[in-house]
């Protein structure tokens, strides 16, 4: 009788596709003929023999299929029967844009992904499209009239990164500033009460000087015009104005008959001669 080593392999088919007894077995059935009797070998074949029925018939089906996790087995193995194997929760059409796993409570099936996310409300909206499909966008806010003024700097992308105060203020004795953080509205700019006040004397200081008879007027300096006197002689007049000038110019003679009166700032330049006539 052949040794177990003489076996043919146990991945090596007993017959091929078209039925026939392939080389290494029909080898080994050789070496057990010639070393067995014709009743050993019809034994062993009868024995052979009821096996293959019983394969065939299926009555030796002794195993079980279990499902495990998210998998459902429904149906027994038997001859003839159909073991059905699904996900759990599972269905033919879940719909677009959806995911298998668990929802909200734990339950396996199929899920909206949009149902998987949520916005902070008042930050942010969400639309979910026909075709499941999420979409986000910013929320609006209401404007409550409120606010200061404030310098901002923002970011290649405009995102505010930084703040600081950014009040109006004026300049002291020339320029007011009310609500200058625009907290109560609109900032104010207004003149200081110096600046108005000397707005007012310019109503009634002079405004321009004019030469008389005998009477030159240098206007070089608007502020500080000079007063000359011209020709041979002349009279000096007996007021000069806040912040002018009379001028006798060298070789010349002017005559005054009246106490002079000089104003703020006035003054008699005297290169010449001035002369008091009783």
């Amino acid at each position: 009788m052949p040794t177990p080593a003489e076996q043919p392999r146990f991945d090596q088919p007993v017959v091929d596709q078209s039925g026939r007894v392939t080389q290494s077995w029909a080898n080994y059935f050789l070496r057990m003929a010639s070393a067995q009797s014709s009743d050993d070998l019809r034994a062993l074949y009868e024995a052979l023999a009821v096996k293959v029925a019983e394969l065939e018939e299926g009555q030796d089906l002794n195993f079980q299929i279990l499902g495990q996790q998210s998998i459902t087995v429904n149906g027994v193995v038997q001859p003839g029967g159909v073991v059905i194997i699904t996900l759990q929760g599972d269905t033919a059409a879940p719909g677009n844009t959806k995911y298998y796993g668990t929802g909200p409570t734990g339950e396996k099936g199929w899920f909206p992904v949009s149902g998987a996310i949520s916005v902070s409300a008042g930050e942010l909206t969400k639309t979910v499209g026909a075709d499941g499909v999420t979409t986000f966008g910013l929320a609006d806010v209401a404007n409550s009239g409120a606010g200061t003024l404030l310098a901002i700097t923002r970011d290649a992308k405009g995102r505010v990164t930084g703040t600081k105060a950014a009040t109006i203020t004026g300049t002291a004795t020339q320029i007011d500033v009310a609500n200058g953080t625009a907290a109560a509205g609109l900032p104010t700019l207004s003149l200081a009460a110096e600046v108005l006040a000397s707005l007012g004397k310019a109503d009634t200081a002079v405004q321009e000087v004019r030469p008389g008879a005998n009477v030159t007027v240098d206007n070089t300096d608007p502020r500080r015009p000079i007063v000359s006197a011209a020709g041979g002689g002349g009279f000096v007049p007996y007021n000069i104005p806040d912040g002018q000038s009379f001028y006798v110019p060298a070789d010349q003679q002017a005559l005054f008959t009246l106490s002079i009166n000089l104003g703020d700032g006035s003054s008699i330049v005297l290169d010449g001669a001035l002369v008091e006539v009783s």
